[in-house]
Order: structure tokens, then C-alpha cells, then sequence
């Protein structure tokens, strides 16, 4: 029988051995809205892309609510060729505003800053499209929550050199890997995983139900999820 792993242990090790590569966050100090749009473009990614494709979005539109109705290909030519999982994050990103303006009949997140930071967690892991590395790193960034965002890229890397077992979904990943960092160090083990992946990760190409689902009701033009951020979409990755 395989011994338990020690993920504490097991990753503290980890984040000895791959170095302290890392550059200051350019997201430092953005609105939540931001902060979100940014990290749904750094999902299985990386912060070059991200940034290139950020700054397109900020010169290209008017504003989020420009970018929310623009057309499908209009996302897709912003985003630039051969970005990762290009058709998956165009319509994750944009069925997750388009439930955050059927809430807030706004682009805008700023509701968030008067709540708990567990409401605030709830109500991202509910909008339609969630991604649970976009969530983790909002709550991280944008709301000083303890927080490791995961995407699959990183989450194959870990499995790889023996920090996590083979078989976990993002979600239980990301509540492993939160139990193992200390809160103050999350931001510093987030930077380092994500330098990481970017240097040595594999993006991954797939579908997934969540993206099916989100793309459905995007299409279908369904109403977006209630204000009661108790009935949750399905998170997915």
C-alpha cells in the first residue's frame, strides 16, 4: 500500500527545489472586474499571453460591457492565435460576464467588496463559466483571501514530482494545497507554481461538461443564475 503523502512536506520541497524565479505580480492593485478578466485569461496559461491579450481587450473595447455582447469571433481574434484553450475561455469568460451583468446589471464586481470573503468565494464559484484557478486567484489578489489558484497544467506538474496523488480533480487540489501553505505564503507559492508552469507545463486542450454546460446556456440565451448565490453552477476543470 502506498504511504499517504505529507503535501506540507511534499511541497516545501517542491518550492525549494524549483527556485525563486518569479517577477512582481502585474496584477497588483487591480479592481476585482480586472482582476477577474486577468485571470480567466492566465487560466492554463501564460502571464505574456495574458498580458498581451488583456491590453487588446483595454484598447479594443470600450469597456467589459463593449467585450461582454461583442461577437464570438471578436473574443477569439482578441485573445490572438494560438492562444490556449482559445474556444473554452471565450466562452467560459463570456457566459461568466454575462452573469455578472444579470446580477449586478454591471461589469463590475464592486458588490463583492462589501461582503464576507466567503460570500465573495461563493458568489464567483457560482457564476456560470467558473473557473476554480479564477476564483483562487481573485480571492487571492483581489481580496487578500487564503487562496491557491490551480489550473491543470500546474496540477500535472505537481502530480509529476509527487506533491499530490494522480486522480484529483481542481477543486480538491486547490483545498489540499490550501491546507499545506500557510496564508501568508500564499501569494509567494502562487507566483512560484504559476513561474513554474509556464516554464516547464503542458497546456491541455480539452473539453470538459462545465464548458458544454456554460456554452448552452450562453447560447440559449437562459437567464443568468439567481442573486442567491446558494444555487451554484458546477465549477469545473
Amino acid at each position: 500500500m502506498t504511504a499517504a503523502i505529507n503535501h506540507a512536506e511534499q511541497l516545501s520541497k517542491l518550492l525549494k527545489k524549483i527556485g525563486s524565479k518569479r517577477g512582481p505580480d502585474p496584477t497588483a492593485g487591480f479592481d476585482p472586474i480586472d482582476q477577474f478578466v486577468y485571470s480567466s485569461l492566465l487560466w492554463d496559461s501564460t502571464h505574456a499571453k495574458a498580458g498581451a491579450a488583456f491590453k487588446r481587450i483595454k484598447s479594443g473595447t470600450v469597456d467589459y460591457n463593449d467585450f461582454r455582447v461583442g461577437a464570438y469571433e471578436e473574443f477569439i481574434a482578441i485573445l490572438g492565435e494560438r492562444y490556449p484553450r482559445d474556444s473554452h475561455r471565450a466562452e467560459r469568460l463570456r457566459a461568466s460576464l454575462n452573469d455578472i451583468y444579470g446580477r449586478e446589471h454591471a461589469v463590475s464586481l464592486d458588490s463583492l467588496k462589501q461582503q464576507g470573503k466567503r460570500e465573495a468565494r461563493a458568489y464567483l464559484d457560482s457564476l456560470v463559466g467558473a473557473i476554480p484557478f479564477v476564483t483562487a486567484r481573485v480571492m487571492l489578489l483581489g481580496f487578500d483571501a487564503h487562496a491557491i489558484p490551480v489550473d491543470e497544467r500546474t496540477l500535472g506538474l505537481l502530480v509529476s514530482e509527487e506533491a499530490l496523488e494522480p486522480g484529483l480533480d481542481i477543486p480538491r487540489a486547490t483545498g489540499i494545497l490550501e491546507r499545506a501553505v500557510k496564508a501568508a505564503d500564499a501569494a509567494m507559492t502562487h507566483a512560484k507554481l504559476q513561474a513554474w508552469s509556464e516554464r516547464h507545463g503542458k497546456s491541455t486542450r480539452g473539453t470538459d461538461q462545465a464548458v458544454k454546460s456554460a456554452t448552452r446556456k450562453a447560447a440559449g440565451g437562459k437567464k443568468a443564475a439567481s442573486k442567491d448565490t446558494k444555487g451554484r453552477a458546477k465549477a469545473a476543470s
